[in-house]
C-alpha cells in the first residue's frame, strides 16, 4: 500500500495515483464545477452588415417631339446592334447639325459596336457651342450633355454600390468564418472539460472503495 495523495488514507499498492499535482488539482477543481453545471453554450450573434441598395439607371431622355433628336430616341431602343452601326456610318457621311447630333446620341448606345462616348461628348460640345448650329439642334446637343452627365453620375454610383456590397460580403464571410472557428472550439472545449469531469469521477470512486 502507497499513501494516498489526496489525503492520509493508503491506496493499494498497484494504484500508483494520478501522473501529475496538476492533474489531481484540476480534478479537484471540477468536482465544485460539477455541483453547479455550465449553461449551455450559445454562439455570439452577429448582425449582418446591411447591403447598398444598386442605384437605379439614370431615366431616358425626355424630349419635346419638336426637338431632332427626339425620334430617334424614341427608336433607339429597338434597334439591334448591326443597326445601330449602320446608322451610325450613315449619319457619318451626312454631316449635318442634325445628323451629327444623332450621330452623337447613336455613339453612346449600349450595344452599339461603334460605341464611343468621348467622340459623341465631343461632338455634342461643338455642336452646342457654336453660333452656327441651329437652335433646335444647339438646345439637343445641350440637353443630350445633361443627359450624359447624369448617366455618368449613376454609372459612378452604381459602381461604388457594387463595391460596398462586395465589401458587405467579404465581411459577411468573415464573420461566418469566425463564427465557425469559435463553435469549433466551444466543442472542443466541452470535450476536454467532460474528460476532465471522468477523471473526477474516477477519483472520487477510487478513494470512496479505499480502505
Amino acid at each position: 500500500m502507497q499513501p494516498d495523495p489526496l489525503g492520509g488514507r493508503r491506496a493499494p499498492a498497484g494504484w500508483r495515483g494520478v501522473p501529475c499535482a496538476g492533474g489531481i488539482a484540476a480534478a479537484v477543481l471540477l468536482a465544485g464545477c460539477a455541483a453547479r453545471p455550465l449553461p449551455p453554450w450559445e454562439p455570439p450573434r452577429i448582425s449582418a452588415p446591411t447591403v447598398a441598395a444598386p442605384v437605379p439607371a439614370a431615366p431616358p431622355l425626355a424630349l419635346p417631339p419638336a426637338l431632332p433628336m427626339a425620334p430617334l430616341l424614341a427608336r433607339l431602343p429597338t434597334l439591334t446592334a448591326d443597326e445601330l452601326a449602320a446608322e451610325t456610318n450613315r449619319l457619318l457621311r451626312d454631316g449635318s447639325p442634325q445628323a451629327r447630333l444623332q450621330q452623337a446620341l447613336l455613339l453612346t448606345a449600349p450595344n452599339n459596336p461603334l460605341r464611343d462616348e468621348l467622340r459623341a461628348r465631343q461632338q455634342l460640345e461643338d455642336l452646342a457651342q457654336l453660333d452656327s448650329t441651329p437652335a433646335g439642334v444647339r438646345d439637343g446637343a445641350a440637353l443630350a450633355l445633361l443627359w450624359l452627365d447624369e448617366q455618368r453620375r449613376g454609372s459612378e454610383e452604381r459602381r461604388r454600390a457594387q463595391s460596398r456590397a462586395r465589401e458587405d460580403e467579404l465581411r459577411i464571410t468573415t464573420l461566418e468564418t469566425r463564427l465557425r472557428e469559435l463553435e469549433r472550439r466551444a466543442l472542443d472545449a466541452e470535450k476536454k472539460l467532460e474528460a476532465l469531469r471522468a477523471i473526477e469521477r474516477e477519483l472520487s470512486g477510487r478513494s470512496s472503495r479505499a480502505p
